[in-house]
């Protein structure tokens, strides 16, 4: 077990640490509550700690939509202190808020926060689409850390690939037991009578969220994580098996998994060599490919991200039976 109070009078950047043995990370969250005697939001003091698989940030972070304010108040109120500079954490954690205060302080963060994670969500859409997506010259052997080196070498426009600044902490304390408010021949007892071994633990604490992507990105490309598009859903998952092809959210349309839907329906097992989706791929890569070509033409670039966003949406509908075959057919030969 780690001591998460030690940590947490350590961690001055993000509110996230990485474990990288136990494959987690640990947020440190402060809820935002309604209170009902002041009839105002406040931020509790006491913070709580979510631990959760690594990787979960960086699928929730790429599969938001930071166009829409309501997905970026869903997206912030999991992961604020991820967000925030050092002025507006010391704004946010001392100050109470009514129902249209709120409103407006979100709306502050969002006119000056959205520009920038969609610059860094474009780049790692960029990224992923490079090594893992649509992999460069797939027929020639090349794994997805070897595209990722290219990158790393060549494409200096990828201002992600340079914030690697992780902190790492190491500490030691006795497995089973807390170690607070222990006196000094307390702890010698407890060594001598070998009640308990003294544990090392070491986490990796980033400096901002490029660093906490980058961090990912880097376990993705050596095969530590498993980046996929699920075949229900059509958003971004991270599995430890490069075998599983859906995620485990919940469907659109639907009340059980993309997992379950998958495993269960002959339908979705059939959207594999459905020609539509085909096409629809085969469009992505060219598009994909001419944007990359042409970076510096706004044409090719804002086409492949105008294809890439709605194509999602579209994808989605058809393989849940919310858009004919014909809608879908005809959406594509327009987009040729």
């Amino acid at each position: 077990m780690i001591d998460y109070d030690y940590l947490s009078s350590v961690f001055n950047h993000l509110g996230i640490i990485i474990n990288e043995e136990l494959k987690q990370e640990i947020i440190y969250y402060f809820p935002l509550v309604f209170s009902e005697k002041s009839g105002k939001y406040e931020i509790k003091n006491s913070y709580s700690i979510i631990a959760q698989p690594l990787g979960t940030f960086f699928i929730d972070f790429i599969n938001t939509d930071f166009d829409k304010i309501n997905e970026f108040k869903d997206f912030f109120f999991k992961y604020s202190f991820s967000i925030l500079d050092d002025s507006i954490k010391k704004i946010f954690k001392t100050t109470s808020f009514d129902k249209n205060s709120l409103e407006k302080f979100l709306d502050e963060i969002y006119s000056k926060k959205s520009p920038v994670l969609k610059r860094i969500q474009k780049q790692l859409d960029e990224i992923m689409d490079y090594c893992i997506i649509n992999p460069r010259r797939k027929n020639k052997g090349f794994t997805a850390l070897d595209r990722f080196l290219v990158l790393l070498s060549v494409h200096g426009n990828l201002t992600i690939l340079r914030e690697n600044k992780m902190e790492t902490v190491t500490f030691y304390k006795l497995s089973d037991i807390p170690i607070a408010n222990k006196t000094e021949n307390e702890f010698y007892s407890i060594l001598e009578n070998n009640q308990n071994k003294i544990k090392k633990n070491v986490v990796s604490i980033p400096h901002s969220i490029e660093s906490l992507l980058y961090f990912i990105i880097c376990n993705i490309v050596e095969n530590k994580l498993y980046f996929k598009i699920c075949k229900n859903c059509n958003r971004y998952f991270i599995s430890s098996n490069s075998k599983i092809e859906y995620c485990n959210r919940i469907a659109p349309f639907s009340n059980k998994t993309c997992k379950e839907i998958g495993r269960s329906s002959i339908f979705q097992k059939n959207l594999n060599a459905d020609p539509l989706l085909e096409q629809y791929y085969k469009i992505y890569s060219q598009k994909a490919m001419m944007a990359r070509r042409n970076a510096d033409i706004s044409k090719y670039v804002n086409d492949f991200e105008k294809y890439k966003k709605i194509g999602k949406i579209k994808v989605a509908a058809y393989k849940s039976k919310k858009l004919t075959k014909e809608d879908f057919k005809n959406w594509l030969e327009k987009r040729i």
